[in-house]
């Protein structure tokens, strides 16, 4: 025998599947902006501060001068920092591990006169990096200064983020079954009601009347 989903079971059913889609998308969204937010706002951290150092201290021809100070300068971020000068050769002192880009990105930065950034790695190691040609007032290339951040502090907020949008979101949708069974109850209501009109008039209570319904439909019905 083929099984009839009840008016009420329906309207359940079609009220906790809207939620749940709607609480998952919402969800994403929120994830998404704020995993834009956060590397946009270290991407500018990171780029604001090699700019400043490069301006305040690209005063002469001294590259190490401007890596011990633009060093100094970055420790506060927790950034990598590599120089190298004009023809290659790198610049003492830096900061981290790396160089993380290998030396045909600075020569290219160099010769282009510009600056870059971008995302390298993936996962928990990805980093963002900032590549730039140390230009001097008149407009000679020095050398090319990079700079780069973990991604993995970012990485950590959004992961806390993510555990709480999963917890909220499965609040939500118990929320919406527990709010879905009453209200499912309340609207079909004055349809139980003239079906129990119905049935004591199929049994023989024709002096019986149905309440009319104050939806429209219904009241027709």
């Amino acid at each position: 025998m083929k099984t009839r989903l009840s008016f009420r079971g329906l309207i359940i059913l079609l009220f906790v599947g809207t939620m749940i889609p709607l609480l998952i998308t919402v969800g994403l969204v929120v994830f998404r902006l704020q995993q834009t937010y956060l590397v946009n706002e270290a991407q500018n951290r990171l780029v604001d501060f090699v700019q400043a150092g490069v301006e305040k201290y690209v005063r002469g021809t001294d590259l190490t001068v401007l890596a011990v100070n633009l060093g100094e300068h970055l420790r506060v971020l927790g950034a990598d920092m590599f120089i190298q000068d004009a023809s290659g050769n790198p610049v003492p002192p830096s900061l981290g591990t790396g160089p993380w880009l290998d030396a045909n990105a600075h020569k290219a930065a160099r010769d282009a006169h510009k600056s870059s950034i971008q995302m390298i790695g993936s996962g928990p190691s990805s980093r963002i990096v900032y590549l730039a040609a140390v230009i001097d007032q008149n407009n000679n290339v020095l050398g090319s200064v990079e700079a780069s951040l973990p991604m993995a502090v970012i990485t950590d907020q959004l992961n806390a983020l993510r555990r709480w949008l999963i917890l909220i979101i499965t609040i939500a949708s118990a929320l919406s079954m527990v709010i879905a069974i009453p209200l499912s109850g309340i609207i079909t209501r004055p349809l139980t009601s003239l079906v129990a009109s119905v049935d004591r008039a199929r049994q023989g209570d024709l002096e019986t009347r149905a309440s009319i319904p104050e939806v429209h439909e219904l009241g027709q019905l």
